[in-house]
């Protein structure tokens, strides 16, 4: 649960911040500038439909007729022979991407006017004029952008043509900031004038316009009886811009209209395939939004392109068919030079060559035919869709360990990637992808990565800390990098051991409650284990009251022994020294030290291992520590130890061959550090105590034994606590009465008891 709450952490925060990108920050805008035109040159070309057709009006046309390559001053009879032409081979909606603004020639523009009337489904191209409107009697260059009033007119072509036409329509695009993505269906700062691809999409159907009419009459009694009933007056009196405008004012008054037209059209027998599709298409146009995403269909050309002088040069030649087509005319060209009316867009040549306006004014009216234009999500579905795949990639990385929570996130941003395109590619659908993507995926694999790693850090170190309890730390390390091969864990090393007992324990133990024997240990190994860590030892060992502690290192170092000898002198103050505040839990504690080769590392077999050091010197600090009990001392150390130490005031306790052992070992009682010496006369009466003791012992060792017991007797006498003398004493008696061999070295032999 903790896991799952983290990761819901993580999630919801991915989610606010692809939120937060969007509404505040450039998510959008980085969406439409980059992620859109990716997702265009991905998915490449598409095939295009055959209900337009383009007639470039370029350079190599004005070559042709010897023209120059400016067609606003062609004469305007080519025109009109091109609208005979288009009309004679069944064209049926020829418009006009070219503004035939001023008068010309009297005789050329009857001669157009006359073909375009003949024709009788020509759409010309109106331009929009912008003016900006004062407030509060400010001058417009004073105006700032976002406070002015913008009011957008349309400028009529000359006026013998304009009449002549069915419609006239502007053509308006968005640019931004200079790409065009966008086109208006219904221009909103002009009034919601009808833009040319929704003209032209309503004029090639006519056709369907009464059967819509009809339908709507029936679903809403009364709402169209004032849309005009006979398709030539329309067309002949120039309605059709009246007509678009109210159709889409119902469709706005009533949103539902949509939904119910679309059903009574699938349900109506009456209409063929063909028209039911051109239904449902005009449905949504009216329905729609102002404006529409362009889906191209390709690079410059894509839409069927015809140069000007191939159709009407000898028309006889002409194969291709133009029946049924909607035949759009203007500016195209095939090298960027001679552009006149080209826009930047996704599919904008590297060689410079843009596509140009007439092309995108097919390319929108091609859109809406076939319901091709780009999809896009409302605002809400937007970010939800945004917030959604943020929590989930988040979820899944944080939630899951490392390395399986890689490759999760990385299958989740492979399948929303081929998500993304699929709906692109089959269904036009636009949906958010560089945010997801290349926003919050990132973030919330990097942060999921960050907190794996503080976790398994902060696990880490939590096991070494349990580890540390019962290994050094220097193993647990070992362990943590190279579990696998604990059991090779060994190695040959320079040691020295200090061994420990606690006295009186054994009854302690018989008489305690195991809860307060247990609280007791734990107080006791306190004690005992923050000397030896403070010196830098480890502790190997623990069985009931015993603990064995270890310095090692590669070499014999003396510097390791004083540590060593510190520690136990520490232990034995704390443990041994009568203080006014001692504690129950202090319990007497005697120590042995010895020092040489021992293997540390892991021992055990199958499943179970223990840190340990194995090796004489083991056994023998603790039969070294053993000795306190006889001798009477709290701290015993071998000549191994002490060899080379400074600052630690000691006295010889003779030689001793310990039980079991073969070699004797010279063995020394450390009494206290240097700098523990309170006052001269202390130390006068400690150096006076090991004097005696040295004396005596030489007297032992060279079987003087009256000497030795006068000497081990007076020491006695002045230092009625000094154990050693007693223990002397009693071998003096002992040895005494036996015979010794002649080569006899004075030492005291120790068998098991």
């Amino acid at each position: 649960m903790r896991r799952v709450f983290k990761a819901i952490n993580l999630g919801i925060i991915t989610a606010v911040l692809g939120a937060l990108v969007y509404f505040f920050a450039f998510g959008y805008e980085l969406e439409e500038n980059f992620g859109l035109d990716v997702l265009f040159k991905v998915r490449g070309s598409i095939a295009t439909p055959d209900d337009s057709v383009v007639i470039a009006i370029n350079k190599m046309s004005s070559d042709y007729f010897g023209l120059e390559n400016e067609p606003a001053k062609w004469p305007r009879h080519y025109h009109a022979k091109l609208i005979d032409i288009l009309k004679a081979r069944g064209a049926k909606v020829i418009a006009f991407d070219v503004f035939f603004k001023d008068a010309r020639d009297k005789q050329g523009d009857e001669k157009l006017a006359t073909a375009i009337k003949n024709a009788g489904n020509v759409i010309l191209f109106s331009q929009l004029k912008r003016q900006i409107l004062s407030q509060q009697g400010r001058s417009p260059q004073f105006l700032e952008l976002n406070n002015a009033i913008n009011i957008e007119q349309l400028v009529y072509p000359t006026p013998v043509i304009a009449q002549a036409s069915a419609v006239l329509a502007p053509f308006a695009l968005l640019k931004y900031p200079q790409k065009v993505s966008k086109f208006w269906t219904f221009r909103v700062p002009a009034g919601e004038i009808p833009n040319l691809p929704v003209m032209a999409f309503q004029l090639a159907n006519m056709e369907n316009y009464l059967s819509l009419r009809k339908i709507i009459q029936e679903i809403i009694p009364g709402k169209a009886s004032h849309l005009p009933a006979n398709i030539n007056d329309i067309v002949q009196k120039q309605q059709l811009t009246e007509v678009v405008s109210e159709l889409r004012r119902l469709f706005k008054e009533d949103p539902s209209l949509a939904k119910k037209l679309k059903q009574a059209v699938h349900k109506n027998s009456d209409i063929n395939t063909s028209s039911k599709a051109s239904l449902t298409s005009l449905i949504n146009m009216y329905q729609g939004p102002n404006q529409y995403y362009l889906n191209f269909y390709g690079p410059p050309r894509s839409i069927t392109t015809i140069p000007y002088h191939e159709v009407i040069a000898d028309d006889s030649k002409l194969t291709f068919d133009f029946t049924g087509k909607v035949v759009f005319v203007g500016f195209s060209e095939y090298l960027q030079p001679e552009q006149k009316d080209n826009f930047y867009t996704v599919f904008s040549q590297s060689n410079g060559l843009d596509i140009s306006g007439v092309e995108i004014a097919a390319t929108a009216f091609s859109n809406l035919v076939n319901n091709q234009s780009i999809k896009t999500l409302n605002p809400f579905t937007y970010v939800t869709l945004i917030a959604v795949f943020g929590f989930i990639i988040a979820f899944a990385s944080r939630y899951f360990h490392t390395i399986p929570s890689v490759f999760v996130a990385i299958s989740i941003v492979m399948g929303y990637a081929l998500f993304v395109y699929v709906s692109f590619r089959e269904y036009d659908q636009w949906l958010p992808w560089v945010v997801p993507l290349l926003i919050q995926s990132p973030f919330a694999i990097f942060v999921a990565l960050l907190c794996h790693y503080a976790d398994t850090r902060r696990e880490r170190e939590q096991i070494r800390k349990a580890f540390g309890y019962y290994l050094p730390t220097n193993v647990v390390t070992k362990i943590a990098q190279n579990a696998g091969h604990i059991e090779a864990q060994q190695q040959q090393m320079y040691g020295i051991c200090l061994a420990t007992d606690a006295a009186k324990y054994t009854t302690l133990a018989e008489n305690m409650p195991p809860a307060e024997l247990s609280q007791l240990v734990n107080h006791y190994y306190e004690n005992l284990f923050s000397p030896v860590r403070h010196y830098g030892g480890i502790i190997s060992d623990v069985v009931g009251d015993s603990m064995l502690a270890i310095w090692s290192s590669p070499l014999s170092d003396v510097q390791l022994r004083t540590q060593a000898c510190k520690a136990a002198l520490e232990i034995d103050r704390v443990m041994n020294k009568q203080t006014e505040n001692r504690e129950a839990y202090l319990l007497p504690t005697r120590i042995g030290l010895h020092a040489g080769e021992l293997m540390l590392g892991n021992v055990g077999a199958m499943d179970h291992y223990e840190y340990r050091a194995v090796g004489d010197i083991v056994n023998t600090s603790n039969r070294i520590e053993s000795l306190n009990k006889q001798i009477g001392s709290n701290v015993i150390a071998s000549e191994n130890v002490i060899e080379g130490v400074q600052g630690i005031i000691m006295r010889s306790l003779g030689k001793f061959r310990l039980a079991g052992k073969q070699q004797a070992l010279e063995l020394y009682e450390l009494l206290c550090r240097d700098n523990d010496v309170e006052c001269d006369k202390t130390h006068i009466q400690i150096k006076e105590r090991c004097e005696m003791l040295t004396i005596g012992i030489t007297a032992f060792q060279a079987q003087d034994w009256q000497r030795a017991r006068t000497q081990f007797s007076e020491l006695k006498r002045k230092y009625s606590n000094d154990k050693a003398a007693d223990f002397y004493l009693q071998y003096c008696d002992l040895l005494h009465e036996r015979t010794l061999p002649i080569d006899w070295e004075g030492i005291i032999e120790l068998s098991e008891k």
